[in-house]
Formats: structure tokens, C-alpha cells, sequence
């Protein structure tokens, strides 16, 4: 049986495209690519046209701290890239289900990244580091509140300058599951929570961030996953959580 065959669904936009607007860098053994999809492209693919950056790595022999060091930087590219100051405000979003571990991506790194609007707000921090919120919505099935909704209301109260927002991601290759961070400002549409986040929307920047956790299978409800997923979640998690940690406290020049 070739697996392949099998999975169709991907949200990682360079499994889905040959554009001519793509970029591919080695940093060691970590393969870099950078993909600009535009408005046809984007519908072709079902995607939001934007820039997609695939960090891809192998996580079973990855050198964690040079993937981390990777990460930061292309992160700080493209915030640089949608004009986000150093005295803006940021929501961190984490979506997803605490108790389900492929799902879980965004719950975790949302537990470990630096919140420090209420210091803000005490008068302790001044200007040395980013002001920074996090929220974690749960999903409908727990909560019973649409995703969607909550989301719009927390950001209608809390008025941020720019969101990021960190969900798990599905792909459609065996081997990319787990072996590859995206980012991108095109936004996000995680279609089981019947949730959209972009820039057209909210009308600010919007960077998602996220790992292939799962594949989904074609007709079918099954999703797989590797066995090692709570170990993999925490590992690659953590890297996430120290790069964004790293810009909200240097607060990164533009």
C-alpha cells in the first residue's frame, strides 16, 4: 500500500503548489522555503493568497537550538514583512483542544509564551519589552461557544495592533508530519472549528503558525498521527514558544 495515495487534505501551502515565486535556502540540514501565492493561486489551492515561509527539518535527528534560531528569524522576517512596529500590540491565539495531543499545538505554546499587557498596564514595563496578550478559545465541542465569535469579541475588546495565531496543521505527506513549521500572513481558515482569521476580517496583520500533526485520510474520519506526538508536540512546541519569547523581550528593530 503506498500511503500516499490516501492522504489529499494539506495546509502546508508548498505541498500544494509549483509557483515560480519560490525561494529555497539550506541553513545546515533545515530546508527553507519561501512561496508567495497570489489571488488565482490561492483559489486553485484553496488558500489565501500571502506568504507562506516551510521551515523542514527532520525531527528525529534535528539539531533543536539551530531549528529554534531558524525560526526566530523567519518569524522576525515576516513580521518585518507586514510592518509590525516594536510599540505595536499583539493578541497570540492558540488554537485547538488541550485534551486531544495532535490538536493540541496551539493550547501548549500558548501556556509557555510571555504575556505582559497587565504589566503594561501596572506601569512595571515601560517600553522594554512587547506588549503582548494571549488567548486560548477551546473549540465548540467543549465549550459550546463558536470559535469564530469568541475571537471577534476578545478582539473587539482588547483592540490589538496584530494577531499571531498558532493551530496544528494537517498534511498530506507521511513524511512531513511533524518535520516542518509554516508561517505565514495569509491567515488561517481551520475548517473544524468553522473559524476564519485574516487581515481581510479583522483588518490587521494577522501570522499563523503551525507543525503537521495529522494526516486525513481520503472519505474517511481518520486522522492519523505518529505515536511519539506528545513527546514530538513537546519538543517542537518549546521551539516555538523561545522565538516568539525571544522577540517579545528584545523587542526586534525594524
Amino acid at each position: 500500500m503506498q500511503l500516499n495515495d490516501y492522504f489529499i487534505k494539506s495546509d502546508l501551502a508548498f505541498e500544494l503548489v509549483n509557483t515560480k515565486n519560490r525561494v529555497s535556502k539550506m541553513f545546515g540540514k533545515i530546508d527553507v522555503i519561501d512561496i508567495d501565492i497570489d489571488k488565482n493561486e490561492g483559489k486553485i489551492i484553496n488558500k489565501n493568497a500571502g506568504r507562506y515561509i516551510a521551515i523542514n527539518f527532520n525531527s528525529d535527528v534535528m539539531d533543536e537550538k539551530r531549528v529554534e534560531k531558524v525560526f526566530y528569524m523567519k518569524l522576525l522576517d515576516i513580521m518585518r514583512y507586514v510592518r509590525i512596529g516594536r510599540n505595536d500590540y499583539g493578541l497570540i491565539i492558540g488554537l485547538g483542544n488541550s485534551k486531544s495531543s495532535p490538536d493540541s499545538l496551539g493550547t501548549f505554546v500558548i501556556d509557555g509564551v510571555l504575556a505582559t499587557n497587565h504589566l503594561f498596564e501596572m506601569g512595571l514595563l515601560g517600553k522594554k519589552v512587547m506588549r503582548i496578550s494571549t488567548f486560548k478559545p477551546g473549540v465548540y465541542g467543549i465549550t459550546g461557544l463558536d470559535t469564530n465569535r469568541t475571537i471577534e469579541g476578545i478582539i473587539n475588546e482588547v483592540k490589538p495592533s496584530f494577531l499571531i495565531v498558532i493551530d496544528s496543521l494537517v498534511t498530506k505527506t507521511y513524511t512531513r508530519l511533524n518535520n516542518t513549521i509554516q508561517i505565514t500572513d495569509a491567515g488561517i481558515e481551520p475548517g473544524r472549528y468553522g473559524c476564519k482569521i485574516s487581515k481581510e476580517i479583522y483588518g490587521i496583520p494577522v501570522i499563523s503558525i503551525g507543525i503537521p500533526t495529522v494526516l486525513e485520510i481520503r472519505d474517511s474520519k481518520l486522522l492519523v498521527t505518529s505515536n511519539d506526538i506528545d513527546f514530538i508536540l513537546k519538543k517542537e512546541g518549546n521551539i516555538i514558544i523561545n522565538g516568539i519569547n525571544k522577540i517579545i523581550k528584545n523587542k526586534y528593530n525594524i
